[in-house]
């Protein structure tokens, strides 16, 4: 980066209400008019789930650079959002949660020592620093089919600081009634960043199916939870939407998977989006290192598509 563009990029960060700053998959870090930075869901290091799972594309950000943050908001345990092989921090840092519920998050939190938790009730908004923030328990049990249990763990956050808000989602997918009452509550909420991955083993890593089964299915789901997406934004009415969490590719020997998983990249969610139509909203799109100034729209630096035939055979290299 030359330094008039790293000079660009620190206004952008310093001077905005509030801005975001993406790493990766649900990774990434608010910055408030103050300063005060609240990272989000750090997963860093490739080969969580067993050493499975792997970022694309590859994360150049290392853990010495995100230290310190003035707090660590974590959704909920997954290892692609609560990474306890490398969750490093001082035992004295802010860790935000959700009180809600068996709560398995900070039962983990304190046997690793952590000593200030900082604990949200479900929809109540609280202060913390500049900014304003509510948490949410989950959305709905399973968003696509009736479930007795469902969803027990995740959460969402809406982080408001001087009036610009954004609502970070990651796997706490709402349901259209949801967002009808969150527009209600909140108005128009700058930015949405919201799940549009079916992340998990189907219908990858199911041996009952064959390989056309597999590709079936695999559109089916991604075309199902593109019109999801498209029904959850055209409802809630941000100014702006952000394709967001459960990206991730397969490494290793199951890099022949990925073509069956229930994921794309957030460039194709985007293309599905825009070409379904959106009313009211923007849809944009962030790499790694990227910073949106969220009250004014505008990025630090134009956005450079993935490369889906890179990202095919970069796979392959990782966790030999």
């Amino acid at each position: 980066m030359q330094s008039t563009d790293f000079f660009y990029a620190f206004l952008v960060t310093t001077s905005a209400s509030l801005s975001f700053s993406f790493i990766g998959n649900a990774c990434g870090i608010f910055t408030g008019s103050r300063n005060t930075k609240i990272l989000c869901d750090p997963w860093l290091v490739d080969g969580v789930f067993d050493g499975s799972w792997c970022h694309y594309p590859p994360l150049k950000t290392r853990f010495e650079d995100v230290a310190d943050v003035d707090a660590v908001f974590v959704s909920h345990l997954h290892p692609d959002h609560f990474d306890v092989r490398h969750f490093d921090f001082d035992r004295q840092k802010p860790i935000l949660i959700l009180n809600h519920g068996p709560n398995f998050l900070r039962k983990q939190l304190k046997e690793l020592g952590f000593v200030n938790i900082v604990e949200f009730e479900d929809g109540v908004s609280a202060p913390f620093n500049e900014f304003i923030i509510t948490l949410f328990a989950p959305f709905a049990r399973n968003n696509f089919h009736d479930a007795e249990v469902g969803n027990l763990i995740d959460s969402a956050m809406l982080i408001e600081c001087d009036g610009v808000s954004a609502l970070n989602a990651n796997d706490n997918t709402p349901t259209p009634e949801t967002c009808a009452e969150l527009r209600d509550r909140f108005g128009t909420i700058d930015l949405a960043m919201i799940n549009y991955n079916a992340a998990g083993p189907y219908p990858s890593c199911f041996n009952n199916l064959n390989s056309d089964e597999k590709n079936s299915e695999h559109q089916r789901i991604l075309d199902r939870n593109f019109a999801y997406l498209h029904e959850l934004v055209e409802m809630l009415k941000p100014k702006y939407v952000l394709p967001f969490a459960g990206s991730y590719v397969l490494g290793g020997k199951l890099s022949q998977l990925n073509k069956y998983l229930g994921t794309s990249t957030w460039d194709v969610c985007a293309q599905e989006l825009n070409f379904r139509g959106l009313t009211s909203t923007q849809t944009i799109l962030l790499r790694e290192n990227d910073v949106f100034d969220i009250g004014t729209g505008e990025s630090n630096c134009p956005y450079v598509p993935i490369d889906e035939i890179e990202m095919a055979l970069m796979p392959t290299k990782f966790l030999q």
